[in-house]
């Protein structure tokens, strides 16, 4: 029975590092997001996480919104960037 406590001893800051990275990537991805719509340039894909995408979202201005698989990054495709 000393298996359990020990995966939450192990789980816990794994799962925290994941969470708080995520919102570290959301807030910097974000930044250069609002950045170019204050220049007036349109954002095709704002996403957080790389990989196979888990949710996806279109927002009435045409951007897609999604969160990925793997959680260590992100990007904002910007209309005219090249293929990632």
């Amino acid at each position: 029975m000393d298996f359990f406590p020990f995966i939450n001893v192990i789980l816990h800051p794994i799962v925290s590092f994941v969470v708080s990275l995520s919102i570290i990537v959301f807030v910097h991805e974000y930044g250069h997001y609002i950045v170019g719509k204050w220049t007036g340039i349109k954002a095709d894909i704002f996403s957080v996480g790389m990989g196979p995408v888990i949710l996806s979202r279109v927002d009435k201005n045409g951007t897609i919104w999604q969160l990925a698989a793997i959680p260590f990054g992100g990007f904002v495709k910007f209309k005219g960037d090249a293929n990632i």
